[in-house]
């Protein structure tokens, strides 16, 4: 079993707290993950589809309007436990578009559609 989650590496001392060695597979590196005056990736979101594995993840403060939605992507062959089996996306899968007015689109998840067959997006 996997856990994935938004982690501040504070132990397990508790049934409720998650044990065991913790592994990072992103943190904020790029620009368009440092805007409102923090470094940010959390709320992740795991789709499968078609052999791969791809954690969507929230970058930036949500209080910005340039609040996006990141990806790494693994295919299902490699080893999930390997940071180095995830590519992350080098820009936004997910952003602000002055055009049509879309801002902060940051948060997300995912639920599958009545025939089971589509992951739709559920955003907040």
């Amino acid at each position: 079993m996997y856990v994935y989650c938004t982690a501040n590496d504070g132990g397990g001392d508790s049934p409720w707290t998650i044990e065991g060695e913790n592994l990072l597979l992103s943190k904020p590196t790029d620009p368009w993950e440092m805007q409102g005056g923090m470094a940010i990736n959390e709320c992740p979101a795991i789709l499968k589809n078609k052999g791969k594995i791809f954690l969507i993840f929230s970058a930036s403060t949500c209080w910005s309007d340039d609040y996006s939605l990141g990806m790494l992507t693994c295919s299902e062959q490699n080893d999930m436990m390997n940071p180095t089996s995830w590519i992350k996306t080098l820009s936004p899968v997910f952003q602000k578009n002055l055009e049509n007015q879309v801002f902060g689109p940051g948060h997300n998840s995912f639920v599958k559609s009545p025939d089971d067959k589509e992951d739709v997006p559920s955003g907040e």
